[in-house]
């Protein structure tokens, strides 16, 4: 299976993403991703009001180029960044069928960071250093900033990007499904559909 990955920032791209989206679908080697960002110059939109909204069409356009590079399905997410119409505008994406490749779109609330704070001992493990169990990841202002302070206080030798595979690679995702109902929660249902596509 091929899949076209398609993010916003260099945290999910780094193998974070990836690394969350292969436990999902529990595949292996097998599995290649083609990872680029969701502001790629290939997919143009036309962002002029109208039905459907801009992420909606951006969305749809994506899994339009999935399907013309050849890939088996798309797997995009964007972090709601303070507009809450994004989660309704991805919802309403998720229940459009026949167009281009299978996909599945997601909004992480409020950024792709929360998803990092919601298992403490996956944190803990990739800093090197018990932190303590944080608060409701997706009700925190600046889920990055609280994460970079984690990794400064506690002198991380990997870099942030690094910590972020590590953490994906290792957390519980029944726990992030929990405690990031709104986001990683659909996420995972939409990534899951796409072993029946």
């Amino acid at each position: 299976m091929r899949i076209l990955l398609v993010a916003e920032g260099e945290h999910e791209l780094s193998g974070a993403l990836e690394a969350f989206v292969r436990r999902l679908l529990g595949a292996g080697p097998e599995l290649t991703m083609e990872p680029l960002y969701v502001s790629d110059p290939c997919v143009r939109v036309n962002t002029r009001p109208g039905k459907g909204g801009a992420l909606k069409k951006r969305i749809l356009r994506w899994a339009l180029e999935a399907e013309k590079r050849g890939c088996d399905a798309l797997v995009l997410l964007v972090d709601e960044d303070g507009d809450r119409d994004r989660r309704q505008q991805v919802r309403d994406a998720n229940e459009t069928t026949g167009v281009g490749a299978p996909f599945a779109a997601g909004v992480a609330i409020r950024t792709f960071d929360a998803w990092m704070l919601a298992d403490e001992q996956a944190m803990s493990s990739a800093l090197g250093q018990m932190i303590e169990c944080q608060k409701s990841p997706e009700r925190i202002g600046n889920p990055k900033a609280v994460f970079l302070d984690h990794h400064r206080r506690t002198g991380a030798v990997v870099p942030p990007r690094e910590a972020y595979r590590l953490i994906a690679e290792a957390a519980d995702l029944e726990l992030l499904e929990a405690r990031c109902e709104d986001g990683f929660g659909p996420f995972a249902g939409a990534v899951r559909r796409l072993r029946k596509s």
